[in-house]
C-alpha cells in the first residue's frame, strides 16, 4: 500500500491535521455542556437579590454581550483572513496574533488566574454538598427541627484528599471519562433543581418575591445590598463564561461552511439555550423562596430526600472532575516552564518507574511536589472563605471583563496586517527585554525619512522602501507578492528528498515563518530546500548528509500504516547509494503534540540514530516512531546484505539551551 493511498485514506485539513468533521448542532452542545455548571446554582440567589426586573434584564444582557463577542472571537480563528487565513488554535494564540506578546502575557495571566481560583471555588462548592447529603439524611432520620449543621472543612479535607491522587495522574487525556462524567451530572443536577422548584411553585409552597428584589431595612444594609447586588452580576457573569474554549470547540468544525460561519450559528443556538436555562432555574428558584433564596439552590430543599441526595451527589461528581480540568492545563503551564528553565535537572525532569499490583507507575519528583502543594494551597483557601457566592462572583469578574469583553474587543479593533513592512522588521529585532540596537534603528529611521519624500505610489510598495534603504535585490517581488496574498510554487528536484515535488507557499507560511510561530509542513521543506540549494548542491557535502520529506513521515501515518511509512523511508535510503560511508539522514518528526518538532539524525553505516528535542525528554516517548525507524534500517541493511553486527544505538543530544530570566521570556 503506498503512502499516496494511505493520504487519501485518512483525509487531512488544510493545516496536516486528520480532517475535522464538527458542525453547527456539535459546536452548540459543547457550548451548553460547558456553561451549564455550579454556576447555575447561584442564578436563583442573584435573582432575589435584583428582582424580577433587573434579574432578568441582566441574564439577556450578559447573554447578549456574550454573543455579540463571542462572534468577534469566532472571526479570529483564522487570521488574518476568518475564512482561508491560518488557524489560531488556543485563545492565547489569538490574542498574541492579533495584539501582540505583551498583550499575550497579561492575556495568560487572567487565563491561568482564573482557571487556579476556580479550584478553590470548586472545593467549596463539592463541601457544601457532600455537607447537605450528611444533613438531609440526618434530617430524615431525626426530624426537621434537629440540628444537623456540621462544619465544611472536614469535607473540604476529603475532597482535597481525594484530588491530591487525581492531581498525580501525568497525562490529562487519561481523565477523558472522568470528565464525560462530570458533564453528564452537570445536566443532572441542573435538571434536577428546576424540576425541584418548579414542584415547590405548582404545590403552593412558592414564597412571596418582589420587582426590585431584597429590600433594604433591619436585616438587610444599603452597603450589603450594593454588595449582593454586585455579587450577582458576577455570578451571572460566570454562568455565561466560554472564551478559555471557544477556540477548542472551533478546531473541531469542518472547514466548509466557515468555521467562523458555523460557530456564529452556534453561538446563537448555545447562547439562547443557555439564556432560557438560567432563566428557568433563576425565576423558578426565586418563586419557589423569594428573599430567602439560599446561596445554593439546592440548599433550600430535603424532601423529596432521595432526589436532593442524588442531585447533590451530582453536584460533587461534577466537581471532582470539573476541577481536574481546570487544574491540569495550569498543572502544565508551570512544568513546561520548569522543565524548559531547568533543562537538565533529575529532580523536574526525571521520572521514576514504580510497580504497583503488577501496574507500572511513571512517577516524578517534581509533579509529585508541586501538585501536591497546589492542591493543599487550593483547600487551605478555600477553607479560610467559604463564601459560595462570593468566591463565584470574583471568578466571574476575573473572567467575563478582560476575556469576553476586553479581548475580543481589542482584536477586532487591531489591524495586524496592515503595518509596513519596515516597522514588522523592525518588531521581530526588538530583544525580549524591549531594547532596539542602534543598526536596526538607523535603518527604520531611513525608512521613515524615505517615506515622507518618495511620491506615494512608490510608499505603498513597502517591501521596496525597506529594499532602498538595505541596499538589498528584490528577487522578482516574491515574497512580497505573496505577503499580499499571492502563492507561489517551489520545484524541488530529486537531490533534496529523493524525489521530485513541488511546495505551494502562501502567505500564512511567510508569516509563520517571520513570527516564529509554529511551523507548518511547507515551511520546514522549503527552509530545507534552500539550505541544500545554497549550501550543499554540487559539493561534497551532498554525499554526507541527506534529508527525508516531512510529509511522508509523521505521527499521523504511522498510526495509520505503519508498514506503508517503513517502506517509505527503506525507499529513501536505497534512493542515496550504498550507504557504507558515515552519512546522516535527517528527518524532522512532528511529534503530533500541539505541533511540536523533533530532529531525528540516522547514520546508516554506524546504526546510530541521533536525537534532538528542545523539551526534555528523550525517544520513549515517541515508541512507535522509534518502532518504525528501527525497522527500516534493519530491513535496509538486509536488502544490501550487510550485516548487523550490533543493535541500533539511540543517543538524545542537547539541544542548546535558551537563557530564561522570567515568565515573561516563557509565554513569548
Amino acid at each position: 500500500m503506498s503512502i499516496t493511498k494511505a493520504v487519501m485514506d485518512l483525509e487531512v485539513d488544510d493545516d496536516g491535521r486528520i480532517k475535522r468533521t464538527g458542525n453547527m448542532w456539535t459546536a452548540t452542545t459543547h457550548i451548553i455542556t460547558v456553561v451549564i455548571g455550579a454556576g447555575v446554582l447561584a442564578l436563583a440567589w442573584a435573582m432575589a437579590q435584583l428582582g424580577w426586573i433587573a434579574g432578568i434584564f441582566s441574564v439577556v444582557l450578559f447573554a447578549s454581550i456574550s454573543l455579540f463577542t463571542y462572534n468577534l472571537v469566532a472571526d479570529c480563528y483564522r487570521s488574518p483572513d476568518p475564512i482561508n487565513g491560518k488557524r489560531n488554535y488556543t485563545y492565547m494564540q489569538a490574542v498574541k496574533v492579533y495584539l501582540g506578546g505583551r498583550m499575550y502575557v497579561i492575556c495568560g495571566i487572567f487565563v491561568y488566574a482564573k482557571l487556579a481560583g476556580i479550584t478553590v471555588g470548586y472545593t467549596i462548592t463539592s463541601s457544601r454538598s457532600l455537607a447537605a447529603i450528611g444533613k438531609t439524611v440526618c434530617f430524615r432520620n431525626k426530624g426537621h427541627q434537629a440540628n444537623c449543621t456540621s462544619s465544611y472543612n472536614p469535607y473540604m479535607i476529603g475532597f482535597g484528599i481525594f484530588q491530591l491522587f487525581l492531581s498525580q495522574i501525568p497525562n490529562f487525556h487519561t481523565l477523558t471519562w472522568l470528565s464525560s462524567i462530570a458533564a453528564i451530572t452537570s445536566f443532572g443536577y441542573v435538571l434536577i433543581a428546576i424540576g425541584l422548584s418548579f414542584s415547590a411553585l405548582i404545590s403552593g409552597k412558592g414564597a412571596p418575591t418582589s420587582i426590585f428584589g431584597t429590600k433594604v431595612g433591619p436585616e438587610l444594609s444599603a452597603a450589603d445590598k450594593i454588595w449582593r447586588t454586585c455579587s450577582s452580576f458576577g455570578n451571572i457573569a460566570l454562568a455565561c463564561n466560554y472564551a478559555t474554549v471557544i477556540y477548542d470547540i472551533m478546531d473541531t468544525l469542518r472547514s466548509t461552511p466557515s468555521e467562523s460561519k458555523q460557530m456564529k450559528k452556534a453561538n446563537l443556538t448555545g447562547l439562547s439555550t443557555m439564556t432560557i436555562i438560567f432563566l428557568l432555574c433563576s425565576c423558578l428558584g426565586y418563586a419557589a423562596f423569594g428573599d430567602k433564596t439560599p446561596g445554593n439552590i439546592f440548599a433550600g430543599f430535603y424532601e423529596p430526600y432521595w432526589l436532593v441526595a442524588i442531585g447533590e451527589m451530582c453536584i460533587v461528581i461534577h466537581m471532582v472532575g470539573a476541577y481536574q480540568v481546570m487544574a491540569q492545563p495550569f498543572f502544565r503551564i508551570i512544568e513546561i516552564g520548569a522543565n524548559i528553565m531547568w533543562s537538565n535537572s533529575n529532580f523536574i525532569n526525571k521520572d521514576y518507574q514504580i510497580s504497583v499490583y503488577k501496574t507500572t507507575i511513571n512517577m516524578n519528583l517534581f509533579r509529585l511536589i508541586w501538585r501536591t502543594i497546589f492542591v493543599i494551597i487550593a483547600t487551605v483557601l478555600a477553607m479560610a472563605m467559604p463564601f459560595f457566592n462570593e468566591v463565584l462572583s470574583l471568578l466571574g469578574a476575573l473572567g467575563f471583563g478582560p476575556l469576553v469583553v476586553f479581548f475580543p474587543l481589542a482584536e477586532e479593533k487591531s489591524d495586524a496586517t496592515s503595518l509596513p513592512e519596515h516597522v514588522l522588521w523592525k518588531a521581530a529585532r526588538v530583544g525580549k527585554d524591549g531594547a532596539v540596537i542602534e543598526a536596526v534603528q538607523n535603518v527604520y529611521d531611513e525608512c521613515e525619512t524615505l517615506s515622507q519624500t518618495l511620491p506615494s505610489t512608490e510608499v505603498q510598495d513597502c517591501r521596496s522602501l525597506l529594499s532602498r534603504v538595505l541596499n538589498v535585490p528584490e528577487y522578482s517581488g516574491c515574497v512580497r507578492d505573496i505577503m499580499h496574498g499571492a502563492i507561489r510554487s517551489v520545484d524541488m528536484d530529486e537531490g533534496v528528498f529523493g524525489i521530485a515535488h513541488s511546495e505551494l507557499i502562501a502567505k500564512e507560511d511567510m508569516q509563520q515563518l517571520f513570527e516564529h510561530e509554529e511551523l507548518g509542513i511547507a515551511v520546514i521543506h522549503t527552509y530545507i530546500w534552500y539550505m541544500y540549494d545554497t549550501l550543499m548542491r554540487g559539493t561534497e557535502l551532498c554525499n554526507r548528509f541527506n534529508f527525508i520529506a516531512v510529509s511522508r513521515i509523521n505521527t499521523t501515518f504511522i498510526t495509520k500504516n505503519p508498514t506503508s511509512v517503513m517502506n517509505e523511508l527503506v525507499d529513501r535510503f536505497m534512493v542515496a547509494g550504498d550507504n557504507t560511508t558515515p552519512s546522516l539522514y535527517f528527518l524532522p518528526f512532528n511529534s503530533g503534540n500541539g505541533g511540536h518538532w523533533v530532529l531525528v539524525a540516522m547514520d546508516l553505516s554506524r546504526l546510530m540514530v541521533y536525537y534532538l528535542d528542545s523539551l526534555p525528554g528523550d525517544w520513549s516517548k515517541y515508541p512507535s516512531m522509534k518502532k518504525t525507524v528501527d525497522a527500516a534500517i534493519l530491513k535496509f541493511r538486509s536488502k544490501k546484505n550487510y550485516r548487523n553486527r550490533k543493535d541500533i544505538t539511540w543517543v538524545r543530544v542537547q539541544c542548546p539551551q535558551q537563557t530564561i530570566r522570567s515568565i515573561a521570556d516563557f509565554l513569548y
